[in-house]
């Protein structure tokens, strides 16, 4: 039997994206733990093979504002001793920086937004996941917070503006700052509703559609390939 990969949410919207269809075709179980209204988090790791920590709009040092925050956090570390497979996109690879003792905080030259360049490192070309993707290829990005590169972990991927776009720790945690998982809906919800930070990412909504219909198809692939090299990790 598969035992399910536990998803959790920060926010209705952020979702696995185009992985859920992947998800759904090849019928791999997982489900959906939405933290931001309630659900708790669970005791016993033996049900599920593995955890993927979604976005979500808020800081991940807003524990104050977002209450769910601290039990996630604690939860996390549990997950990280019990060696689960564990994989972090966006917030969800800030949210394991910070349990790992990493920095996370605003990002020093403001939001990335849009579709930008990402380079592998030569740890990432040479890395059993992140070796299924081009040295360099072109995602999405819409985050606003960056993060020091946890102590022990090894830097995969870099783009311009902020050099620690991905990393693995020990040999099942990956954070992922970049959106691979990105489908339209994804796209279409953060235009309509972060327009402060395409602002201030000095982008234009017409642009990032642009480059939508130019470089999602690609993305699409890419995120199919990234999985295959990832779910050896949650089957082991």
């Amino acid at each position: 039997m598969i035992l399910p990969i536990l998803v959790v949410r920060h926010c209705l919207e952020e979702n696995l994206g185009s992985w859920q269809d992947v998800f759904v075709q090849e019928k791999i179980p997982f489900t959906y733990r939405d933290i931001y209204r309630g659900e708790s988090l669970p005791e016993r790791l033996q049900a599920y093979s593995g955890v993927i920590l979604l976005g979500g709009f808020m800081g991940v040092y807003e524990e104050d504002r977002y209450a769910f925050l601290k039990d996630e956090l604690v939860w996390v570390e549990k997950v990280l001793k019990a060696q689960k497979p564990l994989l972090g996109i966006c917030l969800g690879s800030q949210v394991i920086a910070r349990v790992l003792g990493a920095g996370v905080y605003r990002g020093y030259t403001g939001p990335e937004i849009g579709w930008k360049p990402v380079s592998l490192t030569e740890a990432g070309r040479s890395d059993p996941v992140l070796k299924a993707l081009p040295e360099k290829f072109v995602p999405v990005h819409w985050h606003g917070d960056t993060f020091d590169l946890p102590s022990g972990a090894a830097l995969l991927a870099s783009s311009e503006r902020y050099i620690h776009q991905a990393f693995r720790y020990g040999r099942s945690t990956y954070g992922i700052q970049f959106h691979v998982e990105a489908n339209e809906s994804l796209i279409h919800f953060w235009l309509k509703e972060d327009t402060e930070s395409i602002e201030k990412a000095n982008e234009t909504k017409t642009q990032i559609l642009e480059d939508t219909a130019e470089h999602l198809p690609g993305l699409k692939i890419l995120a199919k390939k990234l999985w295959t090299t990832i779910k050896p990790i949650f089957q082991s």
